[in-house]
């Protein structure tokens, strides 16, 4: 069993079985990378080979991530053209992350796949979350598992989202709500 794509295909995994033990590994891995890169001088030329190598040179060079970041299965991020992420990411991206192209992505946002079983919280399963192109994520945002945001949508300061946003619509609150569709 491949335990990564296990995860990624939304099954639940038990987290103290030993079918685990690669990933914890790899996310021990993820977090020593990230804090190496979010110990640097704020450089961008000097961090992206560190940014590219986390990413296995799959971050488009158009494409900026700006540390301190915190990103535990970096393999499962998928991130276009053109797409800016400010400082203080938090990825838990077991599940998938995608990013369109064109997207803007403020501080302080965290974007979780992964949830935890109520009844037994060492069983884990994990939802992809998935941002269209040229999506506006404001400050310190929280997205939860399974939630697909539309093409050109607006997630206002502060929102937690937990179900898909249309496109072309601006959503805010906690839990986020549809406020405003944008004429286009």
């Amino acid at each position: 069993m491949d335990i990564f794509e296990f995860v990624r295909g939304g099954n639940q995994v038990d987290l103290s079985s030993p079918e685990w033990k690669p990933a914890f590994e790899y996310v021990m891995k993820s977090m020593r990378d990230c804090h190496r890169i979010n110990s640097l001088e704020p450089d961008l030329a000097a961090i992206r080979p560190l940014v590219d190598e986390l990413f296995d040179h799959r971050l488009p060079q158009s494409s900026t991530i700006l540390p301190p970041f915190e990103i535990d299965f970096p393999a499962h991020v998928s991130i276009a053209e053109d797409t800016f992420i400010n400082h203080t990411l938090t990825m838990m991206s077991a599940g998938g992350i995608t990013i369109g192209k064109g997207c803007f992505i403020g501080p302080r946002v965290t974007m979780v796949t992964d949830n935890h079983d109520p009844k037994n919280p060492v069983l884990m399963s994990c939802k992809e979350i998935v941002l269209e192109d040229h999506v506006w994520i404001g400050t310190n945002v929280t997205i939860v598992p399974g939630v697909r945001i539309g093409e050109h949508a607006i997630i206002a300061a502060g929102a937690v989202v937990t179900r898909d946003v249309p496109a072309w619509t601006v959503v805010a609150g906690v839990p986020a709500k549809p406020i405003k569709t944008i004429e286009h």
